[in-house]
């Protein structure tokens, strides 16, 4: 029996590889994801601390320059946040682009995989055939030797 052989078994190998690389980029990714939601969640709970300062300071006795200054670090905090949040959403995108292309790279992984189970089941049928003719052959080179001889 021959052994089976696909033809296109190095470029499944490089798909398979460029799978694997894009699921590691996706973890990078989704690492630098979590780090800004992080970043985003300390920025939010310092701007909630830092209004409830300012609060606290304008229902207390009136000092000017105090509550000038709190006012000023609440507006620069609310700037960080913003800038902040939108380099969460940036990193949301690209998240979700890197999704994509482990998608597709799987895709393209599987299409090869298909074709090789495919041709791999043809190869099956294809020896199986040889096998029947070759068992058939012998088959009827037996018989024909056995023809008994007439008188």
């Amino acid at each position: 029996m021959a052994q089976f052989t696909f033809r296109l078994e190095r470029l499944l190998e490089f798909r398979r590889t460029r799978e694997d690389e894009a699921k590691k980029e996706l973890g990078v990714r989704r690492l630098a994801l979590v780090e800004a939601a992080a970043e985003t969640g300390r920025l939010q709970a310092e701007m909630e601390q830092t209004a409830g300062r300012w609060r606290e300071q304008a229902g207390a006795q009136l000092n000017l320059p105090l509550l000038q200054l709190t006012c000023q670090y609440f507006r620069l905090v609310d700037e960080r946040l913003a800038h902040q949040r939108e380099l969460e959403r940036r990193s949301l995108q690209r998240v979700e682009e890197q999704r994509e292309a482990v998608r597709c790279s799987w895709r393209q992984r599987r299409v090869l995989e298909v074709l090789r189970e495919k041709a791999q089941c043809e190869h099956l049928l294809a020896e199986k055939l040889h096998e029947y003719r070759f068992l058939d052959e012998a088959a009827l080179y037996a018989f024909t030797r056995k023809k008994p001889l007439s008188p």
